[in-house]
């Protein structure tokens, strides 16, 4: 178990850490999935950086997930702006 935290970095974990904070948040308040989506798009990123070097097409999947997030985002946005 101590191997797993030292192999994981530390701006990692902050970045997981407020982007789980955002989806408990947004759970108990119901403001919109957009918060959520915000979220998924940090985790994915971050995490799709993190493991770049090992598992090259498991974080190509992360940022095209993000980016289906972004495109998400973005409809959202333009029809109800």
């Amino acid at each position: 178990m101590k191997q797993l935290f030292l192999k994981i970095p530390l701006w990692f974990w902050f970045i997981w850490i407020v982007g789980c904070m955002m989806i408990v948040f947004n759970s108990f308040y119901l403001y919109s999935s957009v918060i959520n989506l915000i979220a998924l798009v940090m985790i994915s990123v971050a995490n799709a950086i993190r493991i770049w070097k090992n598992e090259r097409s498991l974080a190509l999947a992360f940022l095209v997930v993000s980016v289906l997030c972004l495109v998400y985002i973005l409809i959202f946005f333009i029809r109800y702006a």
